[in-house]
């Protein structure tokens, strides 16, 4: 009796450990990766500082972890341990021309294939908040 509890135990275990395996790669729509690829750029001080703004609240709500450095080129959450589920940034303001700035976030979560949404979407989701809005 002990050999059949111990081999019925050891089938569960093996079926468990089995379904821990990677889930597939998550398919994306056309318009996330659109969004994803989508620079954000503003053309004139009012659109770049409301953007800025914007971009402050989004890593604030988003992030799991205090902002550090927030000044007007650089908005940056302390880093994701290892162990971390929570993700962290870093939104860099750069002029790319006389009239013309880009934003560029960059997310990390410590145990990225735990976490619950991937780089991909948090870029998307970024970009989607800060994308201007048409009039």
């Amino acid at each position: 009796m002990k050999s059949l509890c111990a081999l019925a135990a050891g089938l569960a275990l093996s079926s468990v450990i089995a379904g821990c395996g990677h889930s597939p790669t998550p398919r994306y729509s056309d318009a996330d990766i659109a969004e994803f690829n989508a620079p954000i750029e503003c053309t004139n001080t009012e659109e770049c500082e409301r953007l800025w703004r914007r971009a402050q609240a989004w890593v604030v709500e988003q992030s799991g972890f205090k902002v550090q450095i927030a000044t007007n080129s650089i908005i940056q959450t302390f880093n994701a341990p290892s162990y971390s589920t929570g993700w962290a940034f870093t939104v860099v303001r750069s002029p790319i021309s006389k009239t013309t700035e880009r934003f560029v976030v960059s997310p990390s979560c410590g145990d990225a294939p735990l976490c619950r949404k991937s780089k991909y979407e948090m870029v998307a989701a970024f970009h989607a908040t800060l994308r201007p809005l048409k009039d």
